[in-house]
């Protein structure tokens, strides 16, 4: 069973053999909502099904919980089940090689009790470096099972808990966004600029090489050491996509379960009265 990441290789040898797998593209722009669906049906791996950030992967837009708030449990469990997803289904996701789409729905999955998810490590082009198949061919549907949600492999926190810590301090909440967005730099994604007093800042592609596959685990022990210092880390970004990838690297690191604050900078700014510092 591949609970964080597997390789390139270690899935072309998955799918040739006889246990079930449920393949996700869940390839995004931020940028063009249209992008995802459109790359899909020029190529992707044999097999895959295509989910999408806004529609899957994000509930509805209140202005108040942030870009991509939780969707319905129900609903994504639905198209999980419609889609043949089972109890002993290995699920792999990819994406073009950020890993931030794909560490987001590995963190659904998890989320609503599947523990049998794994990125693919460098996404698409690792694939394609390792000689892997495409096809334009959309997979047929398998049949719905009776699969239900079950208890949470990822605990979600609130605004009002990651207000309480500013005092408490008891978990450290870390920024996945860039020092810039960071240190409050002006950004177009970000309404206001600044961070969350008391955070931590670790971009999440510091988790990442130049092929845009994941550090090592010894290596990723020792950055994560090195920030968290020993605490229960909270983790958060723009909009909750990106922060996905520092719970993946922490995972995989060996160093436990992080939390995740979903509604993230985007939510955090949606309120005036939520505190902000944009340098420390």
């Amino acid at each position: 069973m591949y609970t964080t990441l597997i390789s390139a290789s270690e899935l072309q040898q998955l799918l040739q053999g006889n246990g079930k797998v449920l393949l996700l593209d869940v390839r995004f722009d931020l940028n063009d909502a249209t992008f995802g669906q459109q790359v899909y049906d020029l190529g992707h791996i044999v097999g895959a099904h295509y989910l999408h950030l806004d529609r899957e992967l994000s509930g509805v837009l209140s202005g108040h919980n942030g870009r991509h708030p939780l969707p319905e449990r129900k609903h994504l469990a639905h198209w999980l089940r419609n889609h043949g997803l089972t109890s002993d289904t290995q699920v792999v996701i990819y994406d073009q090689g950020s890993t931030m789409f794909a560490a987001r729905a590995w963190a659904l999955l998890r989320w609503l009790g599947h523990e049998a998810v794994a990125v693919l490590n460098g996404g698409l082009p690792a694939w394609l470096r390792a000689g892997g198949v495409m096809s334009t061919e959309v997979p047929e549907k398998p049949a719905a099972t009776d699969w239900q949600a079950g208890e949470s492999l990822l605990q979600v926190v609130s605004a009002d808990e990651v207000m309480a810590n500013i005092q408490t301090q008891e978990a450290l909440v870390v920024d996945a966004r860039s020092s810039e967005r960071f240190e409050g730099e002006p950004h177009p994604l970000d309404k206001v600029s600044g961070h969350i007093p008391r955070a931590a800042n670790l971009f999440f592609q510091l988790n990442l090489d130049a092929q845009q596959q994941f550090l090592d685990a010894q290596a990723l022990q020792k950055l994560w050491q090195a920030v968290a210092h020993g605490k229960p880390l909270i983790h958060q970004c723009g909009s909750g996509v990106t922060a996905c990838v520092n719970l993946l690297a922490q995972k995989h690191a060996g160093l436990g379960d992080g939390r995740l604050y979903v509604g993230s900078w985007s939510e955090w700014t949606s309120d005036n009265s939520r505190p902000i510092v944009t340098a420390e």
